[in-house]
């Protein structure tokens, strides 16, 4: 079932001009920018 969070979630993204993909990788380079080791650890799992 979907929340409205989840709602809200996958619809601001298309509203911003990102694609699901596009916003995952920015967020993927911004933790980079950060913490390299964090993110190979998530992206891995």
């Amino acid at each position: 079932m979907a929340t409205i969070a989840d709602s809200v979630v996958s619809v601001l993204p298309a509203l911003l001009g990102f694609s699901d993909l596009d916003l995952g990788l920015f967020v993927i380079m911004s933790w980079a920018n950060n913490d390299p080791f964090r993110v190979r650890f998530k992206v891995r799992t």
